[in-house]
């Protein structure tokens, strides 16, 4: 089963040799745990989207109760925050936040639009 969701992703950790597990929080479905494979290779077409604060629109497959990323169309991967070290501490402030607050299934819309506009703020 496929789904569709705006997305902002929160964290990653590196899983076999190129796949990359993800958690990113949707409006939705609050939490969700995603694998992306093949993202360490170098050329992946979706390495942009395994990125730190990238908000896009992710293209899930559902298989066994195991998420996939198949596609993204990103919205906005907020540059600048990468560009300052305190930028980029204040923006893993908000993802860790939004980990620590959001719970897979629940409803998430107004905390991911409060992540995305601060981290929209601190590009400013």
């Amino acid at each position: 089963m496929e789904f569709k969701a705006d997305a902002l992703l929160l964290r990653t950790a590196d899983y076999g040799e190129n796949d990359r597990m993800a958690t990113l929080l949707t409006a939705e479905r609050g939490k969700v745990s995603a694998c992306f494979k093949g993202v360490r290779r170098a050329g992946a077409k979706l390495r942009f989207a395994a990125q730190p604060f990238c908000f896009a629109e992710y293209v899930f497959a559902s298989r066994a109760g195991r998420n996939t990323v198949t596609s993204a169309s990103l919205y906005d991967g907020f540059p600048a925050v990468c560009e300052d070290v305190g930028r980029f501490y204040a923006a893993a402030a908000v993802t860790e936040a939004c980990d620590r607050l959001a719970l897979e299934g629940m409803q998430a819309g107004e905390l991911l639009v409060a992540a995305v506009t601060a981290l929209k703020e601190l590009c400013k």
